[in-house]
Order: C-alpha cells, then structure tokens, then sequence
C-alpha cells in the first residue's frame, strides 16, 4: 500500500473555470465599471516571462528579467455587440437602427392578477424602448395603467423608475386609488432596435482595457485577479459551427496584459487577491 507523504489543505485547493469582466482603463481598480462577459467555450491564460544574460569576457552575470506579461485568450458565447467593441479595443463600430413603435394595448397589454402586486417592488418593462443612439434605452411612452374602469395616477399611484443597469419599470405606491386586490393593466409604446451593425475598418489605434477574471468556490473562497493594461491584438471574428452539432458560435479575442509603468515597481502587472 502506498504512504502518502502529505494531508492536503483543502482551504488552498481550488477548482473550476471563472468569471470574466471587462472595463476601461482607470487608475483604481475598485472605481471601475465593469462588464460581465458572460458564458465562455474557452478561457486560458498564459503568463509570458523573458529574460535576457549578458555576456562577460571575465566573469558571469545573472539573468535579468526584460519581460513580463500575459495572454488572455477567451471565446464569448454571448455575442453582444457592445462588448465585442471593448473587447476589440475600440476598432469596431456600432450603429443602432430603430424599429417602428409598437403599442400594447387591450389584450396585448402588460397584465397583472388579482393579488399579484406587492407594492414598492420594481417590477421591469418587458419590452424597452430604444433611443437609437448608442443603444441607450429610453423610457416607453404613452403608458396608461388601470383597474377595471379606473386610471391610475403617475407619480401618486405608481411611479416610472430606472435601476441601476440603465432598464425602465414601475413601483406601485400605497395611498391613492392603487388597489392592491385588483387586476391591473399596463397599456404603452416601445420603440425596439430593428437591427445592430457593427462595422471595422480603418482604425489604426486600439484602447486599452482592464480584465478581471473571479475564480468562486462553493465555499466562498475567491481567487480574483486584474490585469491593469490589456491590448487586443488576436481575433475579433465569429465562429462558426458545423451544422446539427451542440456548439455555439463564439467571438474569441486574445488580449495582451503589459506592465503599467505608472504603479509601484512590483506591481505593474497585475493584483491577485485570495478572498475567503
């Protein structure tokens, strides 16, 4: 029978894939506004060290590093195109087309059941509207809210509100004519995006960004780890799959971490915090 030499610690074991966020460049990580990149067929990182020896007549010198980095190459399962024009360093562009308006009324309207309503509770528009500049989203218009035969009040019987990811809804207020026992209609106007380009073509410079990846036990434990200085330079294409097989097609984008002269010696690379 074999002697094991060693007890594993099972609080420095850790296991699976990763989380990969996205942001501009800013000097404090803990500032920036980060965007999931959602599911993933890959994601690999390879750390890249270069070192040079120089050469003496008489004597030996030790090896000096003339290099650190990191290759981050993942394939994005969700295509969006907001987050290829990051991901890509800026090269693309995109351009919203707007739809017709569509308007919810009678049997198409947004409808609650008796009962079903608990007041103070954002409940999101199925549908927004869509501005056409930027693919902001703006509020559905013409909205009329009612109870049997009787019209609800903006801002005294429910109020039309934004969360914080920028999307519309409606918080239902105590003290006027909303009744809570009633079945409620919601009748409004969106406008939706027809159709989203993306165009590349002609830029010779890319931005910077930031990546960070969170690695999450079960447990609790994180492994969360930003790379400062990241540049696109591999990739920016969909592929494609072959027909009848269970494979997505994904947008892979390989990015390059450099050191950011800026910070302390040391510490130009990246942060890697342990947590939990």
């Amino acid at each position: 029978m074999a002697f094991y030499h060693t007890t594993p610690n099972q609080t420095k074991l850790y296991v699976g894939s990763g989380r990969v966020f996205i942001a501009d460049v800013v000097s404090d990580p803990a500032n920036a506004v980060w965007e999931n990149l959602g599911t993933m067929s890959a994601l690999a990182v390879t750390a890249k060290l270069a070192t040079a020896q120089p050469s003496a007549v008489n004597g030996q010198h030790k090896k000096v590093v003339t290099e650190e980095g990191a290759s981050i190459a993942f394939s994005m399962q969700e295509i969006d195109a907001a987050n290829m024009a990051k991901c890509t360093g800026g090269l693309t562009t995109i351009e919203y087309v707007t739809g017709s308006a569509v308007s919810l009324t009678g049997d198409t309207a947004w409808k609650f059941a008796a009962n079903t309503i608990t007041v103070g509770k954002f409940y999101k528009f199925g549908n927004q509207s869509h501005s056409g500049t930027g693919g902001a989203i703006a509020s559905p218009s013409s909205i009329v809210v009612t109870q049997g035969e009787t019209t609800l009040t903006l801002n005294t019987d429910y109020e039309i509100i934004v969360d914080g990811f920028g999307e519309y809804g409606i918080v239902f207020k105590s003290g006027g004519s909303f009744d809570a026992t009633a079945a409620t209609a919601i009748a409004y106007t969106y406008t939706p995006i027809a159709k989203t380009i993306i165009h590349q073509g002609g830029k010779v410079t890319t931005t910077d960004k930031m990546v960070k990846i969170v690695n999450e036990q079960s447990d609790g434990r994180k492994i969360e780890t930003i790379y400062y200085l990241c540049e696109f330079t591999e990739g920016g294409a969909l592929n494609l799959k072959t027909d009848g097989s269970a494979d997505l097609i994904d947008f892979n984008v390989t990015l390059e971490a450099r050191n950011d002269t800026s910070k302390p010696v040391g510490s130009q690379l990246y942060e890697m915090a342990l947590i939990g």
